[in-house]
């Protein structure tokens, strides 16, 4: 679908795949294209498999969402602040992204 559609924007909910996230890290991230995965109902993904799937995508790439009432928006937060990620990128991931692809300013 990317390849046939390269301008499409995509948004995959739960870092790429609900609980599937070895998967997501080498199958989706890091494909080409306006590909994003957002972060819903991820407080159970390993922080470490976190991390190397927004490293290999780009933190670019990554929107902040929770889910709720299903998942904690603060248990979320949180796991991207503990992340290894420069401050920037977890700037992005809060919020700059959206706001960019929704073109809000």
């Amino acid at each position: 679908m990317i390849k046939k559609h390269p301008k499409l924007k995509v948004i995959l909910a739960h870092l790429g795949a609900n609980m599937m996230w070895e998967k997501v890290l080498d199958v989706l991230a890091g494909v080409d294209g306006e590909v994003y995965f957002d972060t819903a109902f991820t407080s159970m993904c390993p922080d470490e498999l976190m991390q190397q799937i927004v490293e290999k995508h780009g933190a670019d790439r990554i929107l902040f969402a929770s889910d709720c009432p299903w998942d904690s928006s603060y248990l979320i937060k949180e796991k991207i602040l503990r992340l290894n990620i420069s401050e920037k990128d977890k700037d992005k991931i809060l919020g700059e992204n959206a706001a960019r692809l929704l073109g809000i300013e």
